[in-house]
């Protein structure tokens, strides 16, 4: 989110100098002049963008207490299996989120604009369908590891 902040304060240092991009700050500050931009579209640039990354950083923190509970032992609980569920569905929810706040943010944007000017932007690039493929396998493990540790449970009863 930091990166994000002052990739909208100063694109060049962030994006051109360093090459660090977040995807949806850098599809949309390449068509605009920085310098042009009032204190409140920026501010509402970096709200907008910041809300995919705020389901990102969400499943960061699952993906934590998810090894965290790894490291401990605690392989077979379902406590433990909910943060893989948890991440999966968070990044699922990044990717729908990059791609319905980009319309919003080039609304925004281009909101004070003349006529014709003005423009709406929808992207769906590949990393999306990755992120997603991914995240999906992520919540259809963390189904089958429910069903592992029904299992474990059994086991450990019996034992």
């Amino acid at each position: 989110m930091v990166v994000n902040i002052f990739s909208w304060l100063e694109p060049q240092l962030i994006l051109e100098k360093y090459g660090l991009e977040i995807s949806l700050t850098g599809r949309i500050l390449s068509n605009f002049d920085h310098d042009a931009l009032s204190t409140w579209k920026l501010t509402g640039g970096i709200l907008i963008s910041t809300i995919p990354l705020l389901s990102l950083s969400g499943s960061f923190w699952a993906f934590h207490r998810l090894f965290g509970n790894y490291r401990k032992g605690d392989y077979f609980s379902k406590r433990t299996v909910k943060y893989l569920e948890y991440a999966g569905w968070g990044v699922i929810l990044w990717s729908v989120l990059d791609i319905l706040c980009e319309p919003l943010l080039t609304l925004w944007l281009t909101m004070g604009a003349p006529v014709g000017e003005r423009f709406f932007s929808l992207s769906l690039t590949s990393s999306h369908f990755v992120a997603i493929f991914i995240s999906v396998c992520l919540a259809i493990i963390s189904r089958i590891l429910y069903q592992a540790c029904d299992i474990y449970d059994e086991n450990q009863s019996i034992i």
